[in-house]
């Protein structure tokens, strides 16, 4: 029994590869058939049809410069022809005309010197902001998750949070590691019931994600396992790993406090101790579970408010009420929580505060905030 295989192109060219011949002679047959195949198909291709004029395109002409060819019939590709062309140097007109319209938009007098700062985008801030505030309530935990668990509570997660900040800073992690790390917590427990011993393995491996999603080079999970002084084993790690991404559907990016915080900052001050003490101020939040009934716009916006006010400035300018389209009326209660939190005196979980006491945050953790006036 014999089995062929043909070659065949434009109805010319035809060769049949017989099974027995290759049995006797595996080797020369072979070659000698590939050879001949390759000289049939050469004769092919120098046989092909020209195309016509109208389709020819040189080589070295950009895709984008390709003539334009619209066929006017199907009975003949002869008879297409080109109705529109763009020249190079119109191509290369209205690509300028794009760019000078672009850095010609009309920006805010804080982001006009950034103009030429590819790096903070000042032509689309306004548009991002807006996106972020679009999709902020989407990917917010819901506020009352907790009383859906029955063995942890909000005492836990502070606890829990507070540890993490300590694994953060040791770690050397970016800032917007840790936002992500708390929302990746907040959001798994939502929708998934855990247990007091498995509470810290959740922590760790929202860690991990976070970091594998916001660093360069994270930590790996033999860091993890470190840390936790080998309570969990680095297949139990991965398998919590597993279970939360398929429980957040792999939707990990959210929003944050911090983002919003740095961009309505620009707009009451230009001093970095003033920035340090409204990331101190959202950072507290962090391991206050009632905050989860705020959205992270208001919370960057009461941050800013109360830092203003510490300050002795005035504490919602008509600007900030412009960006963050939050009235003073909107943010105050959120403000007053916060004023609260943060005047506390001899908090028992003092990760946050003693983080920032540092002089690389300008020390805004040892200010002493007093608490709200009662009147």
């Amino acid at each position: 029994m014999t089995a062929s295989g043909n070659f065949d192109a434009m109805g010319e060219g035809r060769a049949v590869l017989d099974t027995q011949d290759l049995l006797d002679d595996p080797v020369g047959r072979l070659s000698s058939n590939m050879t001949e195949l390759s000289l049939q198909a050469s004769n092919v291709v120098r046989e092909a049809p020209t195309a016509p004029a109208a389709m020819q395109i040189p080589i070295s002409a950009p895709l984008s410069l390709a003539p334009k060819v619209q066929y006017q019939s199907q009975q003949s590709v002869q008879q297409a022809q080109p109705v529109s062309q763009v020249q190079p140097q119109q191509e290369s007109k209205l690509s300028a005309d794009r760019i000078t319209s672009m850095t010609q938009y009309p920006l805010s007098t804080f982001d006009e010197k950034d103009r030429h700062n590819p790096q903070m985008v000042s032509v689309y801030v306004d548009d991002i902001i807006q996106h972020l505030r679009n999709t902020e309530a989407r990917r917010q935990p819901s506020a009352n998750y907790m009383s859906r668990q029955t063995d942890i509570n909000a005492k836990m997660r502070e606890i829990l949070i507070d540890w993490l900040v300590e694994v953060h800073l040791k770690f050397k992690l970016r800032q917007e590691t840790l936002y992500l790390t708390v929302s990746i917590i907040d959001r798994f427990l939502e929708r998934r019931a855990v247990s007091r011993s498995k509470l810290q393995l959740v922590g760790c491996t929202a860690m991990l994600l976070a970091s594998k999603y916001e660093e360069i080079f994270s930590p790996e999970v033999q860091d993890f396992v470190y840390v936790t002084d080998k309570a969990y084993t680095r297949e139990q790690i991965l398998a919590m790993e597993s279970i939360i991404l398929n429980a957040l559907e792999f939707n990990l990016t959210v929003p944050y406090a911090m983002r919003f915080a740095e961009r309505y900052a620009r707009f009451a001050s230009e001093s970095d101790q003033f920035t340090s003490m409204v990331m101190y101020l959202i950072e507290i939040t962090l391991q206050d579970y009632k905050f989860l009934k705020f959205l992270p716009s208001m919370i960057a916006s009461a941050a800013v408010s109360l830092a203003l006010h510490l300050s002795g400035h005035e504490a919602w300018p008509r600007v900030l009420q412009e960006q963050t389209q939050y009235t003073e009326a909107d943010i105050r209660q959120c403000v007053m929580d916060l004023w609260h939190l943060a005047a506390q005196e001899n908090p028992k979980y003092r990760a946050v505060r003693k983080k920032y006491a540092s002089s690389r945050f300008h020390g805004v953790g040892k200010i002493t905030i007093d608490p709200p006036s009662t009147n």
